[in-house]
C-alpha cells in the first residue's frame, strides 16, 4: 500500500511563492504584506477591485502562530491557477548579537591587503577604511576633555558626535547590520544560528513539496535573505 500522496490533476495544482525578508528586526508577515501587494494585488493585469483581492488563511506548513498564508482567487489567465505566499521568517534564529560581533566582522572585512580585494570592490573598501577611520578618530576626541581637543568645536557638536554614534550603533549597527555579520560569519559562535536557519528553511520546502499541492515552487528574497535562500536552494536540492 502506497504512502505517497496521490497525485492531482494538473487542473488543481497551485504555485507556491516563499518570501525570505532581510536583515533587522523583522516583524512576521510585514515583508510578505508589502510583497503580495507589489507583485499582485495592485497589479490589474491579475486582480480587479472587489472580490477577486487575495484573502488569509491560517498557515499549517511553517508551523508558526505569528504567520499566515496569503492566497489569492483562481487567475483567470491561466486557466483558474491559484497561488499561496508563504513567509519564511528567521529573525527569531538571529538573537543576542553584540556590538563586538559587528566590530570583528567589520575588521575581518577591512583589514587586509588590497591584494586580497576583489578589483570591482577596491573603490568600497576604501571608502569603508576612510569611514570606520573617521568614526574612530571622532569617537575618541568626543571622549576627550576640551582642553585636550585639536579641534575647538562648540561642546554641543561634541554632544551630537557621541550622541549620534550611539544612537547609530543601538538603531542600526547591533540589531540590522548584526545579523549580516553574524550570518556571513561563519566563526563558533555563529554556526548553531546559521544551521538552525537553513534547517528551517529547507523544512518549509520539503512540505511544501511533499504536500502534493504545488507543481511549482518560487523562492523570492530581498536583502540578505537573498543570501539565506540561496543557501536553502542549494542545500534543499540535495535533499529533494
Amino acid at each position: 500500500m502506497s504512502t505517497e500522496t496521490p497525485a492531482k490533476p494538473l487542473a488543481a495544482l497551485k504555485t507556491a511563492v516563499v518570501m525570505i525578508h532581510g536583515m533587522g528586526e523583522q516583524w512576521p508577515m510585514d515583508t510578505l504584506r508589502g510583497f503580495v501587494d507589489a507583485t499582485w494585488t495592485t497589479d490589474a493585469t491579475l486582480v480587479r477591485p472587489g472580490p477577486n483581492q487575495p484573502y488569509f488563511k491560517p498557515d499549517t506548513i511553517t508551523g508558526s502562530f505569528e504567520l499566515r498564508r496569503v492566497t489569492t482567487r483562481p487567475w483567470s489567465g491561466t486557466g483558474g491557477r491559484r497561488v499561496d505566499y508563504f513567509e519564511f521568517y528567521w529573525a527569531h534564529m538571529m538573537r543576542d548579537t553584540g556590538i563586538g560581533d559587528v566590530v570583528g566582522w567589520l575588521m575581518r572585512l577591512l583589514l587586509r591587503t588590497p591584494s586580497r580585494v576583489p578589483r570591482r570592490l577596491l573603490g568600497g573598501w576604501f571608502a569603508g577604511l576612510l569611514v570606520c577611520a573617521v568614526a574612530v578618530v571622532l569617537a575618541i576626541l568626543s571622549q576627550l576633555e576640551p582642553e585636550q581637543r585639536p579641534v575647538d568645536w562648540p561642546w554641543f557638536v561634541w554632544t551630537l558626535i557621541a550622541a549620534g554614534g550611539a544612537l547609530f550603533s543601538a538603531l542600526w549597527l547591533r540589531p540590522v547590520a548584526g545579523d549580516a555579520a553574524r550570518y556571513l560569519s561563519p566563526t563558533p559562535g555563529n554556526v548553531a544560528a546559521r544551521q538552525e536557519i537553513r534547517e528551517a528553511g529547507i523544512d518549509l520546502l520539503t512540505k511544501l513539496h511533499q504536500t502534493g499541492d504545488y507543481d511549482r515552487i518560487v523562492v523570492a528574497s530581498h536583502s540578505l535573505g537573498s543570501v539565506v535562500g540561496y543557501d536553502v536552494l542549494n542545500y534543499a536540492w540535495g535533499r529533494i
